[in-house]
């Protein structure tokens, strides 16, 4: 028969489930303190002895649900090798209260980690490459329009017409565009 009115398990149910309907159907805060067999201003108890209060809890609240087979958890067949250690029926339900040992990293966790961190500095520096290429490119490429641009306007300004006059005004008209309006005697050498 077990000590303790709760199990680590029914324990973990009302914790995970944060249903304060449910801690209070099980009697609240002071039926687990009760249930615990501890003290909430003075802790656990260094001369406890072993006393079963699961009976007592299913007869008290016989409406909650979940809590049924809470005895099956302490099987009674269990070895008693502890029952000269203090507290001992808390570490047969619950465990020792210590803290797991951290998980030691071995030599290749190590160079994973470094090998890890190495690749990502280097995809942060080839992603700072390629937009100063594509940056530079574009660039360079503007500035090489830029220019021709310069140029072709200075050829469009840069016209020299040549006019024959005396005759009436006749035009020489060299790498023009345009429509003509009127003339005569036109000849062209391209279509």
């Amino acid at each position: 028969m077990g000590p303790f009115a709760y199990s680590p398990n029914h324990l973990w149910k009302v914790i995970n489930q944060r249903d304060f309907g449910l801690l209070k159907s099980i009697g609240g805060l002071i039926a687990i303190i009760e249930g615990l067999r501890t003290d909430c201003t003075n802790g656990l108890n260094a001369n406890e002895e072993s006393k079963p209060l699961a009976p007592k809890f299913r007869d008290e609240f016989p409406n909650v649900s979940g809590y049924e087979n809470i005895l099956d958890e302490y099987p009674d067949s269990e070895i008693n090798f502890m029952d000269n250690i203090p507290f001992s029926d808390r570490i047969r339900a619950f465990g020792k209260n210590v803290l797991p040992e951290d998980k030691t990293k071995s030599f290749l966790d190590f160079i994973y980690e470094n090998v890890t961190i190495k690749i990502q500095w280097i995809k942060g520096i080839a992603i700072i490459i390629a937009i100063l290429i594509v940056v530079l490119v574009g660039s360079l490429s503007d500035w090489h329009q830029e220019k021709q641009f310069r140029r072709l306007n200075a050829k469009k300004e840069d016209r020299k017409v040549k006019i024959i006059r005396d005759v009436g005004d006749i035009v020489q008209l060299e790498l023009a565009d345009g429509i003509l309006i009127s003339g005569y005697n036109i000849h062209c050498d391209q279509i």
